[in-house]
């Protein structure tokens, strides 16, 4: 194991480590046939995906439309081909962006079909048995951790990439009683808003508040165990990989093909995350690669029309609103103080204030800490 990834088990994560119970059983099954392979004697056995005879792909990022093809397909097969079509609810979708909960991180509103919030409610109401699986789509400035930028150099590609997005997965297992919380990276994740804003918190909310039936239901962060996740250990090898939908339809895979897997001690998705995170950072590149050139192999569906979109108030679902507040008031010294002394654009820095306008406190923080700032400049010695 390299320094790099021994580095990452700080103490920081601790409190998340629970000593590694990792099923020993693990059963390789063709994946475009997987079903014929799986028996109810499986009940203690992880299975995975045989892709060793896939060449590993060259791309760096999975996008929307494959993303949403694929996760039809999936479903599609599960529901016609295995032995329990009905272990998970099948919902239809009208559009690409429909297979998403986006929560956007720029506007600070969660956007949601209206058909599909009606569909997860018949879901949870009808299908006592079965899992809901709700991809996440988290849309953000893509800005430096602590906005540690060198002012001084005059950098041009500074504000390159200033919008990107990643993605994560829910699945409410109406079975187990939970609600589990899939993210690629683990606990690791340093995009700007990780430090404040906590979406594993934001999104239990969300769904609780919705959905009120399931209130009761635990919901598990599959990262407590396991806080290194996949894409973060696949990043020591390949830094330029951008996989968190592969990563996240990998994980749908593999969750739905263990649909007899009776868990002992941790949850099914916690187990399934154990035993695709022991591997080493070479391996963990290369089955999200390998797997990436399976889903090339797979058909493509027809196209969608548009449907109605519901929006909600993200504001709702953040327990701290005063950690926000005082991010912005620093935010605003920052840009303006070193506007005072360096001649370059703080598109980056500018980018996010302006997303901070639904505060409601936004105008009053704003001319305060303006005013604060020519005082000093002014008045100190």
């Amino acid at each position: 194991m390299s320094d790099t990834f021994s580095d990452l088990y700080t103490d920081d994560f601790s409190q998340y480590i629970i000593p590694p119970q990792v099923i020993t059983n693990v059963k390789y099954v063709d994946p475009y046939n997987p079903y014929s392979e799986i028996t109810n004697k499986d009940s203690d056995t992880i299975v995975l995906p045989k892709l060793d005879n896939f060449k590993l792909s060259n791309i760096n990022a999975l996008d929307d439309t494959t993303f949403s093809e694929c996760l039809d397909l999936l479903l599609f097969n599960f529901n016609i081909l295995s032995q329990s079509g009905k272990k998970v609810c099948a919902m239809f979708f009208n559009k690409i962006e429909e297979f998403f909960i986006h929560l956007n991180l720029i506007t600070f509103q969660i956007d949601i079909s209206h058909d599909i919030m009606i569909q997860i409610q018949n879901c949870i109401n009808n299908n006592p048995s079965g899992i809901i699986i709700l991809p996440v789509r988290l849309d953000f400035l893509n800005i430096q951790k602590e906005y540690n930028l060198d002012l001084s150099n005059g950098n041009d590609n500074v504000n390159q990439n200033v919008h990107t997005a990643h993605s994560n997965l829910i699945i409410i297992d109406n079975t187990w009683k939970t609600i589990e919380f899939y993210e690629p990276h683990g606990i690791t994740l340093e995009h700007a808003y990780s430090d404040f804003i906590q979406i594993p918190q934001i999104l239990e909310k969300f769904i609780k508040t919705s959905f009120p039936s399931i209130n009761n239901y635990s919901f598990i962060n599959v990262s407590n165990s396991c806080p290194i996740g996949a894409q973060t250990i696949q990043g020591i090898h390949n830094a330029n990989a951008g996989h968190c939908l592969a990563w996240s339809l990998y994980f749908i895979m593999v969750r739905i093909l263990n649909f007899n897997f009776v868990p002992i001690g941790k949850n099914i998705s916690q187990t399934i995350n154990e035993i695709i995170t022991k591997e080493t950072p070479q391996q963990i590149d290369s089955t999200i690669r390998r797997f990436l050139t399976y889903i090339e192999t797979l058909g493509v569906l027809p196209s969608r029309v548009m449907m109605h979109i519901n929006k909600y108030n993200l504001q709702y679902f953040i327990e701290n609103k005063s950690q926000i507040e005082t991010r912005l008031r620093n935010l605003i010294r920052l840009y303006f103080m070193n506007a005072m002394f360096y001649k370059r654009d703080f598109k980056l820095i500018f980018e996010e204030i302006i997303s901070y306008k639904a505060l409601p406190n936004y105008h009053e923080i704003f001319i305060d800490e303006l005013n604060k700032t020519h005082d000093n400049v002014n008045f100190n010695p």
